[in-house]
């Protein structure tokens, strides 16, 4: 009596065999059609785009487990699958991108070479040769399309868009010129003898390449540096708005493609790109010493206690919009406006993080960064900070065309202790304020101490 299939060992053992495939086939179809579907789910109102963005691994997840499911037709031992199915994840993450990161691996995207640095103090001249020069370029390399917000709030989605150059937290911007005074350099004119930085940019294959070199005043090369960025890649559209690009219901597979974990791992290892190239130049070039910098040294004073007051319970001073107590105890307002007839901005942006320019400095190369509160009074300007020495403020004080006076260091009877700015005065050589120690309440503040002090000035 023959032996029927059914009962075969050999057989089982096959069906068992092509039951992994097909359940690895089935759930790779499975992530691969839900993931087409998921990634049109963006109009759907507040969780859309939440969904949409899980699209792009699920493809990846679904295609992996596809492969290996042909993988393992060939066969099942894990120590082999593993490493392949590994690999295979990274070339179908990249997928065709492929070519670009294997250039990009041996890239060499940020170099400087620095035969000797430039010091000086900020405010120094250097030359930028007048030029039209602007560099932009993606924050990150393997950035692809992204989902279009439909409203401000972004609550849901509307098709695709390419990366818009015109957006700070997509690209970044500068010019020779611009990276030079935020660095704290004073632009030369064109008849001044001063160190020069030239930059000039090129392409190189599908890659701008920035190059930068520093000479001192005699022409001497002090140091350069190259710096290479990737703003689009040779299959995909580049980055700019036009009626293709923008709200595109034709990006979606790009989206796919290119949204995943890997690109997102491994983008900035593959492309460590440096935003602000000359900015990140002329940090490792130059050195730019301010009184203000963290390392210069304050003079610590001795202070003398004139008067001292205690509050149980505390004293509330009332604040809300416009003034208020509060406003009024704390703020002096007469002093702090005509802070805006003796400094102006060198730039725009966020007010502690461009410098300013004394109107009255006859040579524009005074500037300071303000870390605090100002105050100014006829024949002095005072910058504070409370946060470069830890228990202390920093008091500074400058004249009216920027040459500094004095900068001290004042410790603070508690870290929720500040100096009351219409108590301070400077008379005969001493100056005069107020502690004041509370803490916040809503818009009120909760006064607890008051201590009148005076130091002496210290002489220049």
């Amino acid at each position: 009596m023959g032996t029927t299939t059914q009962n075969d060992p050999q057989a089982a053992k096959r069906r068992r065999a092509l039951s992994v495939p097909g359940l690895l086939w089935l759930g790779g179809m499975g992530c691969v059609g839900a993931a087409v579907l998921l990634v049109h789910a963006g109009g759907i109102l507040f969780v859309g785009s939440i969904i949409a963005s899980l699209a792009p691994d699920l493809f990846l997840v679904g295609s992996v487990l596809l492969v290996v499911g042909v993988l393992w037709l060939f066969t099942n031992r894990l120590l082999l699958i593993v490493p392949v199915t590994i690999a295979i994840g990274i070339a179908l993450g990249l997928n065709s991108r492929l070519p670009e990161a294997w250039r990009d691996l041996r890239t060499d995207w940020f170099s400087v070479k620095v035969a000797q640095k430039f010091s000086g103090q900020v405010g120094q001249r250097l030359a930028v040769p007048p030029t039209s020069l602007a560099l932009a370029a993606r924050r990150f390399a393997y950035a692809t399309v992204r989902q279009h917000c439909r409203g401000e709030q972004c609550f849901a989605t509307e098709g695709f868009r390419t990366l818009y150059p015109t957006l700070d937290r997509e690209y970044w911007k500068e010019t020779p010129a611009s990276a030079a005074l935020d660095f704290g350099f004073t632009l030369a004119r064109e008849d001044e003898h001063a160190p020069t930085l030239q930059v000039t940019t090129t392409k190189e294959a599908d890659l701008l390449v920035v190059t930068m070199e520093l000479r001192n005043d005699e022409g001497r090369v002090l140091a350069n540096g190259v710096a290479r960025y990737r703003s689009s890649f040779s299959s995909e559209p580049i980055d700019e708005v036009t009626a293709e690009t923008w709200r595109s219901s034709r990006l979606w597979w790009r989206y796919l493609l290119h949204a995943n974990v890997v690109n997102r791992i491994l983008g900035p290892w593959l492309a460590p790109t440096v935003s602000h190239p000359i900015r990140a130049f002329l940090r490792q070039a130059t050195v730019l010493v301010s009184p203000q910098d963290r390392d210069f040294v304050a003079t610590v004073v001795e202070q003398q206690t004139l008067a001292s007051q205690r509050f149980d319970p505390p004293k509330i001073l009332h604040g809300g919009g416009g003034r208020s107590e509060r406003s009024m105890f704390f703020f002096d307002q007469s002093r702090n406006v005509r802070c805006k007839t003796l400094l102006r901005p060198e730039s725009d942006g966020p007010v502690m993080q461009v410098w300013w320019l004394f109107v009255n400095d006859p040579s524009r190369q005074h500037k300071a960064r303000v870390t605090g509160p100002l105050l100014c009074d006829p024949d002095a300007i005072w910058f504070f900070d409370y946060t470069s020495s830890r228990g202390h403020a920093i008091l500074t004080k400058f004249d009216l065309q920027g040459n500094l006076l004095y900068r001290v260091s004042l410790k603070r009877p508690a870290e929720e202790t500040f100096i009351r700015e219409p108590s301070l005065h400077a008379i005969g050589g001493m100056l005069e304020f107020e502690w004041v120690t509370g803490t916040h309440s809503g818009h009120d503040f909760r006064v607890t101490a008051i201590d009148r002090v005076q130091v002496k000035e210290p002489s220049r």
